[in-house]
C-alpha cells in the first residue's frame, strides 16, 4: 500500500475498529481460500439479509477499475446456505 494520506486514515479507522473488537480477523489454514463473499444482514434480524459472491477484492482497482463479475443473491434460502458454509470455514480457522 502506498503511503497517501487515504491509506494511512483507513489503517487507523481499520486499527481503531479492530480495538473495538467491530471487527474480527481470521486464518483459514487448512487450504488456499480465494472467495469472496460478502453477507449483509440487519442488527435486528441476522436470519434475513443478502449474499454477494464476487470476484473484485474489496479495493478501488477491484471496485471501480478492473473488469469483474459480482453477483447478488437476495433469495433467503441462498442467503443461508452461504451464511452456513462461512460458518463452517470461521469455526474451522485460527484466531
Amino acid at each position: 500500500i502506498s503511503p497517501s494520506q487515504e491509506n494511512i486514515e483507513f489503517i487507523k479507522w481499520f486499527w481503531q475498529k479492530l480495538q473495538e473488537h467491530k471487527i474480527e480477523v481470521c486464518i483459514y489454514p487448512k487450504e488456499t481460500l480465494h472467495a469472496k463473499l460478502y453477507l449483509l444482514h440487519s442488527a435486528k434480524n441476522k436470519d434475513e439479509g443478502i449474499a454477494f459472491v464476487v470476484s473484485s477484492n474489496l479495493s478501488m482497482s477491484g471496485i471501480a477499475l478492473n473488469t469483474e463479475l459480482n453477483v447478488a443473491l437476495p433469495e433467503k434460502e441462498n442467503y443461508k446456505f452461504l451464511t452456513d458454509w462461512f460458518e463452517d470455514l470461521w469455526k474451522d480457522s485460527e484466531k
